[in-house]
């Protein structure tokens, strides 16, 4: 079984908007410590 590891940040429910328009809808996310995230659209 794989250790627990530590959660570094915990998003929940995030929308974001560019502008008027909406680029994000109710994103969740959990990133757990020595984790990297790359988020990017067009």
């Amino acid at each position: 079984m794989a250790e627990a590891q530590s959660k570094a940040l915990t998003i929940s429910g995030l929308d974001c908007f560019y502008g008027e328009v909406q680029v994000l809808y109710g994103l969740d996310l959990v990133l757990n410590e020595g984790e990297v995230l790359c988020l990017f659209g067009r």
